[in-house]
């Protein structure tokens, strides 16, 4: 492959990590997804190095990307959140390092390799970009390795009322466009309807798609009846 061809095959796929990160990010199944493309490129790695050990060729993981091979992998399988930018970073430095020592000088990142071994760096280094962008800015880790939503619109209120006497009848209420379970859906939404007066009536209404659905302060005489 020569130097352009090279250049090309390289854009193309890390432009479509970088839309892959773009569709996959703050999604609930996004972690998943990362961690078994991690695990796969982990054990791949993992059998080339054991293979240079039998063939007794003098390869060991010592640089920055073959460290992050495992790195990424095993803070995923932790799920310890103080480690999850320590691998971002590791792995968006050496995706980007690669990219940018290819486009800067591609006949030295070529040099040696055979079609297998260079075939596997172009792959192997754009999914550690991917890995990095999604590690920095995609997902979330708890303790247990799950993602999270944070709770940006805590009192973003779709509706509120005020005053005494008022009566809500046959209203449908909703502070978002979508849920269908999701609660990244909700991640700008808080309480859907929220009341402050004496008498207030809420009759044969749907409130729904809200972090609370009803929040009522300082309310005498306050009815809910459907």
């Amino acid at each position: 492959m020569d130097s352009i061809a090279y250049r090309l095959v390289l854009i193309v796929l890390y432009l479509f990590f970088v839309l892959l990160f773009l569709a996959l990010r703050k999604k609930s199944f996004s972690l998943p997804v990362v961690f078994l493309l991690s695990l796969a490129l982990a054990l791949v790695r993992s059998g080339q190095f054991i293979a240079y050990a039998i063939l007794g060729i003098p390869t060991y993981p010592i640089e920055i990307s073959h460290i992050s091979y495992f790195l990424t992998c095993a803070i995923l399988l932790s799920g310890i959140p103080q480690l999850q930018y320590v691998g971002g970073f590791y792995s968006f430095l050496s995706g980007l390092g690669y990219f940018v020592g290819a486009m800067l000088s591609p006949s030295s990142m070529m040099a040696g390799l055979g079609t297998f071994e260079f075939a596997l760096a172009i792959l192997s280094h754009s999914q550690l970009f991917f890995f990095g962008l999604m590690l920095l800015f995609g997902v979330t880790l708890t303790e247990s390795g799950i993602p999270i939503f944070a709770l940006y619109g805590q009192d973003n209120v779709g509706f509120y009322v005020e005053g005494d006497g008022i009566v809500l009848r046959d209203c449908h209420f909703a502070n978002a466009d979508r849920f269908s379970g999701n609660l990244t859906n909700l991640t700008y939404a808080g309480t859907v309807v929220e009341t402050r007066g004496d008498d207030i009536r809420i009759e044969d209404s749907i409130l729904e798609k809200g972090r609370n659905v009803l929040r009522s302060f300082s309310c005498h005489g306050f009815v809910v009846e459907n």
